[in-house]
């Protein structure tokens, strides 16, 4: 299943510790990181891991 913003993105590069996405509008890149954060369990987010 593909993200809607998909469409727009440039680049892509995973990382050992996260990942890079670069998109052409504010828009596509906003609602993958919102959509990323609504999905992502809390405690992952609070501990940096």
């Amino acid at each position: 299943m593909e993200h809607e913003s998909s469409v727009d993105l440039q680049f892509l590069k995973n990382t050992g510790d996260g990942f890079l996405a670069v998109y052409r509008t504010m828009t596509h890149a906003f609602s993958i990181g919102w959509d990323f954060l609504n999905t992502t369990p809390c405690a992952w987010l609070c501990t940096g891991v």
